[in-house]
């Protein structure tokens, strides 16, 4: 079997289908992904020797007329060309995540009469899956009812990446007498600088941080500004531009605090830690709130509204979640139940009854 991999842009969208086309390269199929040239997705692809081709499109929100313009005339030179390479390649399936990169090949899969799979990440489907929603086979939600008006809709959860299922090593685990609550903050690859700014600020003003112990991802551009922030605080820190051994230390963690977009949610459900999730305030159609609220309502996590001057209201909350660990343990618990821990294999499962 062939498969075609339309996914680019961010993690989120590059992600899950790195774990589908995984799970089908497990089964003996060859793989096609097409993404942006040097890309997160072009790296990918490489290093999984999956063959890549490059489409080059651009997004229409947020875009003044011009921009509006210039996506919609590459829209339409992408979609050319990904007729072409489908018509070429002549794949058995097309299996998108998303992002604007999805509407050329879709459409041409559509045209071409190829069975069009996709997954959408969030709780609020993005602008290109609601499109395509109508022309696939079936429509993957990673959470459930986020199309409430289609027929073709099944929820799955979000493929995840092995690495976060990594254990600690052993010299990695910690052996004090007096055992430390090991925090793990996730500022973002790109570095979120509201959300590190209101962590550190919520650690000054904590009274028993000397306790804690911190890993604080912040991204190559907050780093240095965060290290500094740290060094007259007396907390033991680990401040790292990006985790490479993001499973070892989502294990370690007690808590874990970050924004929340789809991946990062699921992640933590999966590895079923308690969290505090401050959602981006400017994310497309309010989806991190939602992504958050569905873990909120389960009890499986707290949500803080992304604002410097919550430094204390933040600061309290991490204090009052270090000293209740029924607590934490039972949002934990109530995390392990929020998705199903196997969306990769079911994805493949349902593609193949389908086709």
């Amino acid at each position: 079997m062939k498969i075609f991999i339309v996914a680019g842009g961010t993690g989120g969208h590059v992600y899950p289908a790195l774990s589908v086309a995984r799970e089908f390269k497990k089964n003996s199929s060859k793989v096609f992904w097409v993404g942006k040239k040097f890309s997160l997705e072009e790296k990918i692809a490489k290093d999984e020797e999956f063959k890549f081709l490059t489409l080059n499109t651009s997004g229409y929100q947020g875009k003044n007329i011009l921009g509006k313009v210039k996506a919609i005339f590459e829209l339409s030179t992408a979609l050319i060309k990904a007729l072409y390479l489908l018509s070429t390649i002549k794949p058995d399936i097309v299996f998108s995540t998303g992002g604007y990169m999805s509407l050329p090949v879709g459409f041409a899969a559509y045209c071409l009469r190829i069975p069009l799979f996709i997954h959408e990440q969030n709780s609020v489907p993005g602008l290109s899956n609601r499109i395509l929603s109508k022309l696939s086979k079936i429509t993957f939600e990673g959470f459930p009812n986020s199309f409430r008006n289609t027929n073709n809709s099944i929820f799955v959860g979000n493929p995840l990446r092995e690495e976060i299922f990594r254990q600690p090593k052993e010299k990695d685990k910690e052996d004090t007498d007096c055992e430390p609550f090991n925090i793990l903050v996730l500022g973002g690859s790109q570095g979120s600088s509201q959300l590190n700014l209101l962590f550190v600020d919520a650690l000054k003003v904590a009274d028993n941080s000397n306790y804690w112990n911190i890993v604080h991802q912040t991204g190559a551009k907050e780093l240095k500004t965060i290290e500094a922030k740290y060094l007259d605080n007396g907390t033991k820190y680990k401040v790292l531009e990006y985790i490479e051994n993001i499973g070892q230390e989502y294990q370690k963690a007690d808590l874990v605090i970050a924004r929340s977009g789809a991946m990062t949610v699921s992640e933590i459900a999966a590895l079923g830690k308690p969290s505090i999730l401050l959602p981006l305030p400017w994310a497309t159609d309010n989806h991190q709130y939602y992504n958050a609220f569905y873990l909120k309502e389960l009890g499986a996590a707290e949500i803080v509204e992304s604002n410097i001057d919550n430094a204390k209201i933040l600061s309290k909350l991490i204090s009052d979640l270090a000293q209740d660990k029924e607590r934490r343990l039972q949002m934990g618990h109530n995390a392990k139940d929020a998705f199903r821990s196997s969306s990769s294999i079911e994805i493949y499962k349902f593609i193949n009854e389908k086709i």
